[in-house]
């Protein structure tokens, strides 16, 4: 699993910092995939969640919707990267009890007690597609019986050669864009 790409130390924290502003400058339908995630658990939970798994939670804003949505909920949110963690953190610094952070990522999670909604976004495609199927078995094992998970991501092809021109393009992409951290 990759756990910050291609970026390190002060470029991580910074994207941490200010990824409520980038995300929405490289995906540009960044806010109605959340709404429509937000929207697709009220509908489609057969019963108010009570707790939820937000895997790849970053700086927490799905987090922070799914809490307005279900104010009767524990939310945990999960993330590889200790930047994104300490954001999300500092974002619910005044929801103690309520929404509980921690690094951690779908390959090595193990919880105790079930949740009634799992949710990830933009976080699964970072795994190969061998890790992905492991991954999606600890989610089903995470998930309580009449339990919900919706995933909102790409994944790229499993051909290593693509993956490669993708990443080119992408981080091309970046660049053309000024959305380069290092170049801030």
């Amino acid at each position: 699993m990759v756990k910050g790409g291609a970026f390190t130390g002060d470029d991580l924290e910074f994207i941490a910092k200010q990824y409520h502003t980038l995300i929405r400058r490289v995906v540009e339908p960044y806010e109605s995939a959340l709404n429509v995630i937000v929207n697709l658990a009220s509908f489609a939970c057969k019963e108010r969640p009570r707790a939820v798994l937000n895997i790849g939670v970053g700086s927490g804003e799905l987090a922070a919707k799914l809490l307005k949505r279900f104010p009767e909920a524990a939310i945990t949110g999960i993330d590889p990267v200790e930047e994104f963690v300490k954001v999300a953190r500092q974002r619910f610094i005044l929801e103690s009890g309520k929404v509980e952070i921690s690094v951690g990522d779908p390959l090595s999670m193990n919880f105790s007690s079930p949740f009634d909604l799992v949710v990830a976004m933009l976080s699964l495609h970072r795994l190969s597609a061998e890790e992905r199927g492991t991954a999606l078995r600890k989610i089903y094992d995470a998930l309580s019986a009449g339990g919900l998970f919706i995933n909102c991501d790409f994944c790229p092809p499993d051909d290593a050669d693509a993956q490669n021109l993708y990443k080119r393009m992408w981080f091309k992409y970046l660049e053309l864009n000024n959305l380069n951290p290092r170049r801030r």
